[in-house]
């Protein structure tokens, strides 16, 4: 969790039960990122940006108080074990100013981390 003042970015602590993997907070523009990843298997991709999305409300509103910003946004990225792109991660990616095509680079390392999972799966049948 980052903090970014001008030309400093410095750490921060979130004292909390519900923290979320990445925070950015930039004090230039009065923004912050809170992001969660999130694995689940294909039939649970909707529940569990519903739930990453209700779970951190409160942080967020919190951190728009205590740090006085403008904006602060819920980010959810959800990656489907199976392939299947739920439509939020595009939105995601334009939001945080990335390029579409680094969803379908992180899909990628998700199967391939999958992979020796099923191959031992496999192997003790």
């Amino acid at each position: 969790m980052y903090c970014n003042s001008g030309d400093k970015w410095w750490p921060i602590t979130v004292i909390n039960n519900n923290r979320p993997d990445m925070i950015v907070l930039d004090k230039t523009i009065k923004e912050a990122c809170l992001t969660d990843v999130a694995i689940p298997n294909s039939h649970n991709l909707h529940s569990t940006i519903i739930e990453k999305l209700r779970k951190y409300t409160d942080l967020k509103e919190e951190f728009v108080r205590k740090w006085e910003l403008k904006m602060a946004y819920i980010i959810p990225l959800v990656l489907s074990t199976t392939c299947i792109i739920p439509h939020l991660p595009h939105e995601i990616l334009k939001l945080l100013h990335l390029h579409p095509a680094l969803y379908i680079t992180m899909q990628k390392a998700v199967i391939i981390n999958k992979c020796p999972i099923v191959t031992q799966f496999l192997a003790e049948q």
